[in-house]
This record gives C-alpha cells, sequence and structure tokens, in this order.
C-alpha cells in the first residue's frame, strides 16, 4: 500500500525550477563549453510504498530509472548516472546552484539486497548497514557524487550521480530533491578533449553516447587520417586479426582481412610468432603496444582460434579474471576493466570449423536473407523466475521490438519457479517498480504482467521458431556449458535445428557459462556457432557464472546500442548499427553508468564475463535488405587527389586498391570528395559503400592517364517507350536519353556516341547520337535518343551490360559499359485454399492464389492446372486474369474443380501443374503436391499390433466402452473399472509415421480423472521417443496441472464420447503419445479413447493477405557486381 506522509516543499526561485515535468527523471543540459558544463535535473514521478521484509517494515522510493540496487546494506535510493569529457588532466567541481526539495518524516528506507549470481535462487537477503542505519550522519552526505577522472579510448571522463534522497537515520527524515540546478566546472588540464591518435570513428559512437559534452570534442578527419597514413607497414591497422602460425589458420583469417578491407577497414593478420609467443601475457603486452604506440591503433582484435586446452590442434591463451578466462583483458587497456579495443574470438579448431564458422558470416553478409518474416519475428525466450528480472528484461526487448519497431516476436517463455498470472508484479525484487515505471512510460510493457502470455514454451517451441527463420535470439534465465534452465535447450536441441545458411540469427546467450570456451568438451556457445549449415551466425555469451540483474542492465545497452531510440533518455538518437561486438562494448559502458559508484565488483565481473563469438565487424541485417543508389565516375585520373561519390547519408565509402585502403568517407545525400592516395594509370579501384540493411555496393574502375579527355556514360536522363510504365520489360522498344561525362582534364569536341551489346536480351540500334564538346568534369545530355529493344520472354531482374562507344573529332575513342535491369513479373502458386484433408471419393473445388514476386507487372494473365493421373480428374482448369501489379497476390475461387476415384489408393500422392503465362511471351510453371487420405487409421478391432506401451502396464484394449463397434483403448484395471494410484506416466503409443506438416489427428474420448491432481495428455516425438512435446486439440484440454509446470490436461469427469481434433506442424516420421499420470491418492474409472485416425494435409495451405519479402523496384540502375569467392 502507499502511504501518507507529511510533507514540506522548499522552492527556491533561481529561475529554472519548475520549467521541465516528467513521469522519467530527467538530466537535461543547458550549455556547455570547454570551461564545464551546466545541467538541469528533474526526479519525474516517485511515490513511497510501505514494504515489509523478514519481519521489519520499510519505506521503498519508487522513480522511474534504470539502475542496480546500490550496495548491500544501504538505503536503496534511486539515482541516475552520467558521464562527461573533460580536458586532458583537469579536474572538476561541482556546484549546486538551484534546488527543490519535499520532506517526508517517520521514513525508514528499504536496505539494498545482496545481488545474487546467476546460480544462486536463494531469496534475496536485505541486511541493514549499521554504519548507516544507526549513524547520526546524514546518507548520502552528497546528493551528488563524482568520480575520479579516468580514460575511454583517450578521452578523460568523469562520472557523476545524482542520487536525489537524503536520510537523516536519527530523525527518520527524508528529503527528496526534486529538481536541482547545478554545474560542473574544469580547473586545470591543458584545455584539450582527448588524444587524437586513440580516437576512432567506430569508438566515437560509442563515446558520443557515454558524455553529455561530445560536442567539445574536436572533429577530427578521418578521410585524411586514411589517406596519410603508412599502410606498408603492418603496424598501423584498425583491425587486427591474430592466428596460430597454421596455413589453414592463415588462409582464413586472409578471407576475413580481404572481406575487410574491402569496405574500408585496415585490417593485417599476425601470427603468434610474429607478436612473440604464445603466453597471454605476451599478447597482452604486444596488444598494449599497438595501442600505445602504432599511429592508427587498432580499435578491434579477432583472436581466430580456440582456448588451448579445449582444442585438439591449436589455440589462443586468454587471461584470467577472478578464477575464469576474459579477452576482454586484452581490450581493458588502461585496467579500468571497462574495454579500449572490441575483442572478438572464433573457436575454431579445425579447417573444417574455420570454413563453417567464417563463411556463415562472410556468405550472410554477401547474400543475406530474403524472406520478410526472417526479419519480423525476432525471438525472445526467458525463464520466469519471480524474484529476477529475467521476464522483465525480455519483455521489454520484446515490447520494445513490437512497440518501436512493427515486429512480431516468437516468445518461447517457461517457468523456472513461480506462478506467474495477469496482474501479477514483473518481480518481487529490488528496484522492480522503478524500472517498471521507466519501460512502461516508454510504452515497452505494462506496469503488471498482461494476460495472453504463455509460460509452457519447450525446445520443441525454440527449434520450431529457429527453423522458421529469425534474424535475432535473445534468451534471459540460468545457464549452463550445455544449454539453457528455462526454455530446456541444449546442445542436443542444436544438433536438431536445420536453418540453412544464411538464415541464421544472432543470439545473445545471457545466462551463466553458455560461452565458457576454456571447457575441455564443446560448450553451448561453440556448438551454435560450429554446427554447419544450421545454428548462428554469432553468439554473445558469458565464460562463467554471471550476476543477476547487473545481466539485465548490460543487455538493455546492447540493444541501445543497435537501436540509438532504444534508451531515447540515454546517449544520442545516431544511426541503426546493428554490430553485436560493439553493442557489447557499449553495453558494458552503459551497465558502468547505472549507479557507478557502487556494487563496482559485480559490474567488473560482468565487463569479463562476456564474450562476441565471431568477427567483431560482423554486421547483421535487422529488416528486409535494399540495393544501394551510388553514382561515381567509371574512371579515376592518374594522379587524382579525391574522387567524387553520390550515396546516402548514414552509409561508408571506401576506395581500395589490392591490400590498400585509398580513401574512406561518409555519405551525405549529395556528392563527396573522397580524399584519396593518388593512384598511377593502369591501376585497378575498386569502389565499396556499405550501410545498415542495405546490400553492399562495389564496382571496379580504372585509372586512366591524365593527358586526355575521357568521355564515358554518365546516366539514363529520360526513357521512353515501352508501356510507359516506367520500367524496362521484356518484348518492348525504348528511346533512352542519355548524358555522358567527361572524367578527364582536357575537353573533348564533337563527340558521338552508339550503343552495342553482345547479350541476346537486348537489340541495339546502330543509331549515332551527337553529344557535342564535353568539356573537363562536365556532363551533357545528347541531342536525341538511342533506341533498344528487349526480347521476349526475359526473366525479371535480368542484367543485361550494354557498351557506349563515343568517338571524338581527335578519333580519341572510349567504351564504358552500363547495365540494364529487366523488370519482369514473377508468378508461381502462392497457396491454395481447399479441403484440409482429402479422401478417395472427394469432390472439391480449389481456390489458387496467384503472387508476383517480380519487379514487374504481369498483363493478361492465363491460367491453366493440368494433372496426369488416373485416379483425379479435373474438370474445371482455366482461368484468366487481367494484371497482377508487383508484390501483389489475386485469389481465384473455386477456379480448379477436381474430382478423385473412389478407388484411389489410400494414402496417395499426385501432382497438380499450373502453367502460368502473361505479355511478353513470359511462361512459368508451379507444381503442387495433393495429398490423399490417411496415413495412420486404427479402431482398435484388429488388436493392438499398431501400438507400443510405457512404464507401469494400465494401457490395454477393453470391449467394456467404446465409441464404434465393440473395443477401445483403456488405461485402468479391467473389472473394478477403477485406476490404482499411482500410474506414473503410462503411455499408449503409435508405430512411427510419416507426416507432413499441418496434417490431422482425431480421434474419440470417455474420461473420469481426479480433478487436476491426475491427468491426460497427448504428446508427440520427432526422436523415438526420447523426447516429447505438448500437443493442443482445437476443442482445448479440460483443466490445468496443479503441479509445475502447470501445463494443460484433460482431468476430471467427461463422461460423454467426444471428438477432438489436433493439428500436428511436423513433417517427418513422428509417434504419438497418450500419456496417463495419477497422484498417491487418485481414484477414478480411468480414461478411453477409440477411431484413431491421422489425415494427411491436403497440401493446400490456405492464402495468404500479404507476401514474405517485398522485391525491390527497379527502374534502371546500376547493379551490385557480384561478391568475390573466398580466396582460400
Amino acid at each position: 500500500m502507499n502511504r501518507v506522509f507529511l510533507f514540506i516543499t522548499i522552492f527556491s526561485c533561481l529561475g529554472l525550477i519548475g520549467l521541465w515535468s516528467s513521469p522519467n527523471m530527467q538530466l537535461i543540459t543547458i550549455q556547455d563549453n570547454p570551461a564545464g558544463i551546466d545541467l538541469y535535473f528533474n526526479l519525474g514521478e516517485y511515490t513511497i510504498k510501505s514494504r515489509e521484509i523478514d519481519g521489519h517494515n520499510y519505506d521503498q522510493i519508487i522513480a522511474s530509472g534504470i539502475y542496480l540496487p546500490t550496495d548491500a546494506g544501504s538505503p536503496d535510493f534511486p539515482s541516475i548516472t552520467r558521464s562527461i569529457a573533460i580536458p586532458q588532466g583537469a579536474q572538476v567541481i561541482v556546484e549546486v546552484t538551484d534546488y527543490s526539495t519535499q520532506q517526508y518524516e517517520n521514513i525508514i528506507p528499504v536496505p539494498a539486497p545482496v545481488i545474487p549470481k546467476g546460480n544462486d535462487d536463494t531469496p534475496l537477503i536485505y541486511n541493514q548497514n549499521p554504519e548507516i542505519y544507526h549513524s547520526g550522519n546524514l546518507y548520502p552526505m552528497e546528493i551528488i557524487m563524482s568520480s575520479t577522472p579516468y580514460e575511454i579510448r583517450g578521452v578523460d571522463v568523469v562520472t557523476f550521480s545524482i542520487v536525489p534522497f537524503q536520510w537523516d537515520p536519527m530523525t527518520k527524515q527524508l528529503t527528496v530533491y526534486t529538481e536541482i540546478h547545478f554545474n560542473i566546472s574544469f580547473i586545470g588540464g591543458n584545455g584539450y578533449f582527448g588524444e587524437d591518435r586513440l580516437r576512432s570513428r567506430m569508438w566515437d559512437k560509442i563515446i558520443e553516447n557515454a558524455v553529455l559534452n561530445f560536442d567539445q570534442l574536436p572533429d577530427i578527419d578521418y578521410a585524411q587520417r586514411v589517406k596519410m597514413v603508412d599502410q606498408e607497414s603492418r603496424d598501423n591497422a584498425e583491425f587486427v586479426i591474430i592466428v596460430p602460425d597454421d596455413p589453414d589458420f592463415i588462409a582464413w583469417a586472409d578471407s576475413i582481412k580481404e572481406w575487410r578491407i574491402e569496405e574500408g577497414i585496415i585490417t593485417e593478420v599476425f601470427t603468434l610468432t610474429d607478436i612473440g609467443g604464445t603466453s597471454s601475457t605476451i599478447i597482452e603486452n604486444w596488444i598494449n603496444n599497438a595501442y600505445n604506440t602504432w599511429t592508427i591503433p587498432p580499435e578491434a582484435v579477432l583472436l581466430l582460434s580456440d582456448y588451448p586446452s579445449s582444442g585438439d590442434a591449436y589455440g589462443i591463451y586468454a587471461p584470467f579474471y577472478s578464477g575464469f578466462v576474459s579477452d576482454n583483458i586484452y581490450g581493458d587497456i588502461d585496467n579500468n576493466n571497462l574495454p579500449e579495443i572490441t575483442m572478438g574470438r572464433i573457436t575454431a579448431q579445425t579447417n573444417s570449423q574455420l570454413e563453417t564458422m567464417i563463411l556463415k558470416d562472410l556468405d550472410y553478409e554477401r547474400n543475406p536473407p530474403l524472406n520478410n518474416n526472417f526479419y519480423q519475428q525476432p525471438l525472445s525466450a526467458c525463464g520466469f523466475q519471480t524474484e529476477r528480472w529475467f521476464q522483465l528484461c525480455a519483455e521489454v526487448i520484446s515490447g520494445f521490438w513490437e512497440y518501436s519497431l512493427g515486429k512480431n516476436t516468437t516468445r518461447v517463455y517457461a517457468i523456472y519457479s513461480g506462478n506467474p498470472q495477469p496482474g501479477d508484479p514483473w518481480s518481487t525484487a529490488a528496484n522492480t517498480y522503478t524500472v517498471v515505471n521507466y519501460w512502461s512510460n516508454l510504452g515497452y510493457i505494462p506496469t503488471t504482467i498482461p494476460s495472453g502470455i504463455s509460460w509452457d514454451g519447450t525446445a520443441a517451441d525454440m527449434i520450431n521458431a529457429i527453423n522458421a527463420g529469425t534474424f535475432m535470439l535473445q534468451h534471459r534465465d540460468h545457464g549452463n556449458i550445455d544449454g539453457w534452465g528455462e526454455p530446456d535447450f541444449n546442445i542436443s536441441h542444436i544438433n536438431q535445428l536445420s536453418n540453412s545458411a544464411p538464415y541464421l540469427p544472432f543470439v545473445f546467450s545471457t545466462n551463466c557459462l553458455t560461452g565458457k570456451y576454456n571447457d575441455a568438451t564443446e560448450v553451448f556457445t561453440e556448438r551454435f556457432h560450429r554446427i554447419d549449415n544450421a545454428g548462428a551466425i554469432g553468439v554473445n555469451a558469458a565464460s562463467e557464472t554471471s550476476y543477476s540483474f547487473a545481466n539485465d542492465i548490460y543487455v538493455w545497452g546492447i540493444y541501445d546500442y543497435m537501436w540509438p531510440d532504444f534508451d531515447p533518455n540515454y546517449g544520442s538518437d545516431g544511426f541503426h548499427d546493428a554490430r553485436p561486438a560493439w553493442a557489447m562494448n557499449y553495453g558494458k559502458y552503459y551497465l558502468h553508468f547505472s549507479s557507478w559508484y557502487n556494487n563496482t565488483n559485480i559490474k567488473y565481473v560482468t565487463y569479463h564475463l562476456f564474450h562476441h563469438h565471431g568477427d567483431p565487424y560482423m554486421r547483421l541485417f535487422t529488416e528486409y535488405p535494399q540495393y544501394q543508389t551510388v553514382h561515381h565516375p567509371q574512371i579515376l585520373i592518374a594522379g587524382e587527389g579525391t574522387f567524387p561519390v553520390t550515396a546516402s547519408e548514414g552509409s561508408m565509402i571506401a576506395l581500395v586498391a589490392g591490400e590498400q585502403v585509398l580513401g574512406r568517407i561518409e555519405g551525405a545525400d549529395t556528392t563527396v570528395w573522397v580524399p584519396i592516395t593518388p593512384q598511377t594509370a593502369g591501376t585497378t579501384v575498386k569502389v565499396c559503400v556499405t550501410k545498415q540493411n542495405y546490400y553492399r555496393y562495389t564496382d571496379e574502375i580504372e585509372v586512366a592517364p591524365s593527358g586526355y579527355a575521357y568521355v564515358v556514360y554518365s546516366h539514363i536522363e529520360n526513357l521512353s517507350g515501352g508501356n510507359s510504365n516506367s520500367q524496362i520489360n521484356p518484348g518492348e522498344t525504348y528511346n533512352a536519353t542519355l548524358a555522358v561525362a567527361n572524367w578527364g582534364l582536357f575537353d573533348a569536341t564533337g563527340v558521338n556516341g552508339w550503343l552495342y551489346s553482345t547479350d541476346p536480351s537486348i537489340s541495339t540500334g546502330m543509331d549515332t547520337v551527337l553529344y557535342g564538346t564535353v568539356n573537363s568534369y562536365d556532363t551533357v545530355v545528347a541531342g536525341s535518343s538511342n533506341q533498344f529493344t528487349i526480347a521476349p520472354g526475359v526473366q525479371d531482374s535480368t542484367v543485361i551490360e550494354v557498351d557506349l562507344y563515343c568517338v571524338d573529332d581527335n578519333d580519341s575513342q572510349w567504351i564504358s559499359t552500363f547495365e540494364i535491369v529487366v523488370n519482369a513479373p514473377d508468378l508461381w502458386v502462392n497457396g491454395i485454399d481447399g479441403p484440409a484433408n482429402i479422401n478417395p471419393g472427394d469432390n472439391f473445388n480449389l481456390s489458387p492464389q496467384i503472387y508476383n514476386s517480380g519487379t514487374g507487372t504481369a498483363y493478361n494473365v492465363d491460367l491453366l492446372c493440368t494433372v496426369d493421373d488416373p485416379y483425379v480428374t479435373v474438370s474445371d482448369s482455366t482461368a484468366q486474369i487481367d494484371s497482377i501489379g508487383v508484390d501483389s497476390l489475386v485469389n481465384l475461387d473455386d477456379a480448379v474443380q477436381l474430382s478423385i476415384s473412389s478407388s484411389c489408393p489410400d494414402p496417395y500422392f499426385v501432382d497438380l501443374i499450373f502453367n502460368l503465362e502473361s505479355d511478353g511471351s513470359m511462361s512459368f510453371s508451379d507444381t503442387i503436391t495433393m495429398n490423399i487420405g490417411n496415413i495412420f487409421s486404427d479402431d482398435f478391432e484388429s488388436g493392438d499390433s499398431l501400438w507400443n506401451y510405457e512404464g507401469p502396464s494400465s494401457w490395454h484394449l477393453t470391449e467394456h466402452r467404446n465409441h464404434s463397434s465393440t473395443h477401445s483403448m483403456y488405461c485402468g484395471e479391467e473389472g473394478t473399472w477403477q485406476y490404482t494410484a499411482p500410474v506414473v506416466n503410462a503411455r499408449a503409443i503409435t508405430d512411427s509415421v510419416s507426416i507432413t506438416s499441418g496434417s490431422e489427428l482425431t480421434f474419440w474420448q470417455w474420461y473420469e480423472i481426479a480433478d487436476n491432481s491426475d491427468k491426460v495428455q497427448i504428446q508427440y516425438s520427432t526422436d523415438g521417443g526420447t523426447s516429447w512435446e505438448l500437443l493442443y486439440p482445437d476443442e482445448g484440454y479440460t483443466g490445468t496441472w496443479a503441479y509445475p509446470p502447470y501445463d494443460s490436461i484433460y482431468t476430471g469427469d467427461h463422461k460423454v464420447w467426444e471428438q477432438q481434433h489436433i493439428q500436428i506442424d511436423h513433417d517427418g516420421p513422428v509417434q504419438i503419445s497418450w500419456l496417463f499420470f495419477s497422484g498417491p491418492s487418485g481414484v477414478a474409472e480411468g480414461y478411453y479413447f477409440d477411431d484413431v485416425n491421422i489425415a494427411l494435409n491436403s497440401g493446400f495451405v490456405g492464402v495468404e493477405e500479404e507476401q514474405n519479402g517485398p522485391p525491390s523496384v527497379n527502374t534502371y540502375q546500376f547493379r551490385l557486381s557480384p561478391a568475390y569467392p573466398n580466396p582460400v
């Protein structure tokens, strides 16, 4: 309950107090400059709630914020923590200039509990610190506390916390500071912010979010830095890959190196011999030296090998922190436990594992998944534990995905302990109300557990969700080296995955021990990463036992990096950047800034525990990939120090020659001139543009001599002809007015041009057009158009190369190539609405749904359905459609009529052929397999040869009750017509049958079972009976099991025969089980079932309102060059 207190409000009147209000805590920068920063704090809404703990009555202060409980035994006051950059060598002075307070009497604040480790299930311990609760001193003595200066990647930083509560233990008076105006002044120092050499464009993103006054840091011209650095020296690399002295490891490291250099990241590979030895001390000293002495120090390091004691062949050691391995120590240069270098590890032991683990990432980035559901269905898994934040953490992330990003989260939740019900609090842990208020005010979660959440998730649910496709998997609960606690998902289940590349998620396994890569056995994270053509693209996991609550805040920080609006009250907005390794580092700083002044050891452990398993520069696609629009010249003039490129804001443009990064700059929606190292004629230069959720753009250009004009294709200025739909379609003729550009240093006069192509998909006329004078670095549009015709039947997205020949008055000749992308329909049967089950003798109609997944509209579409089978007759087989637009669906109601012969075998399979034709001589064919009949049927009149039994021998055939004829299956005692308790896990099991997903199980049942304490469940197994998963009847179960996991059951009295229907979502062999379980005292007649039938799904899966993965619609454009093969 909430208590009513006597309070006194004290206002000052210096001008700022009362100007802002918010339900959440606010910290607003009034102004900042090289001398200091002026800040305003508003507590927002808060309440004081009575709470009884261990027989003591306490007052809990509830505000809205994200912070750990304070040091155990201290008053657990809400607080807010932030950091500021300060000049090199400076100190700070904090001065409060204005405030507003409220005072409460007779307050005894709740002491903060001891934060438990993840494997500690004991209740939270609340003990008062007598040095605070029995002293005569105010707590805290200062409402604003600041740290000593430290560094984040060379930037001097001070962290400060505002604790807007002050308690007098003697009088029990609590003073609440609802608003505070204060400034922080810089004293001493040299006036310069940060060390320029250590600044990094990637680390700037972290620092920009970490400090309030990032604008005081000097701008760094990273483009000029790349141009000027000596890349001939290996001691200037942003990205360092360390490998054992083995040719396979070196070759695969070169594969990563080539891929990262292409996007403009200066990368070098070093063997253990190169760095001087194999011990962790030697490795750490070498990395420290590189950071402290290189002109461009490493911003990321990849350790490409497993830990030695767990590997079959090679290994790279890791330092130990508090008894566990931690690569974070390598990245922690200044020994403050926080990283200055982003670390990654790929725990490969063999060439085969190298190939699997590295190609997972490279192939994913080259050819990302092309199914919209993959990006729309993130997977959230957690275990519910009343005293922890597992479920709160998971639901905050799920709510953000849904509320802010519009995704459809797949939840697989299970109960570790407790009995969550709608309206219950999310957790009973300290600070839960404060954290819930914060996220609830952002709209991510309701204030209490809502209805509609299922808490009975299983390993089968996990397998199905991963196999269905998901770009990201977040887990919060307990863990061990083999897997997760809840839901129960371990290495054996990973081995059942079939989510083939590139449909691989990144997994945040936020729990204990799942990433203990130095273990002598293969651990959960390693298996997830190593399994071939399935599993995960990468994993973030802990190498030992972690701490509850700290993990949750760390995870929230990860998501705030990848989506900067996740926590809008922290950091800057910035661009979406889904790089998990960099998000990991940001998450550690985010945790650090959560009440930095307390629980430091718990935070230190968390910083060192969590590791990124994968390439540190791995970037995830979080939306359906799009093509970039990039413009640039097709040549580079020898000796030039800049090169013009137009690319969108948020992109990164790089020019590379061989293994040298010539230049790199950010795109800006307008033409930018990339500073580059001048090149000589004849050199091939690659232009590469990368951007979040876009395909990588690459194009090769030649370096041309500088003493000439150089006239080449620029763009299509105007396109006419065809059907005037601004697309290039098969069978149509077009007139294209082209523009040319002169990228040479001299003017060209009397320029003429014509088109030519050897591609049979296009025919070009020999008409010549006049461009006239084209001055140096100018663009000219032709005075007339060139004509070309696209051949009929050309497939969608066909790329046609066309050469533009240009000559001038001096008989100079230039040949440049551009690409035309054909827009054509691509028709297929998206689904068929028809009977779910088909039997011999049936007559029925089918309603096909036709989908156009191409980039061109289909006109005058004809459909013809044919079947070549003696048992199936098509009586109506044609349909016509005027047009089907791009990414459009058309339903043909009852367009096809079929009859199945009564003599048709049962079961039986037949192919239906759907032929589609449209204008432009486009033709398509789609084959749908129709399933007829039943795969399993038993009325128990011919014995029980189709059945197997496990457990107590209670199941048997009986004539006592039946639905049809004379027999049924019965669990109980013949003659007494009762079951004798206990009956523990008695199963009646079908023989294995092979089904298709959507097949229907039907049966009739009659039962009398002791209510809720005894049960019957229908389950299925896909592994020969080793594990069983619950099936859910369409009619629903009749009760809830009285014991964990509180799942659905048949129970109570149901003394009538009733048919049940169950859909089985599985392809392949299954066994069905009727499970009977009774406690020690239950007595009743028992359970009967009869007339069991498994009908094959017809194959007609129905129709969808929307199609997965809308295609990109191209008019005419440059296309991406093919991704280069792995160099190994």
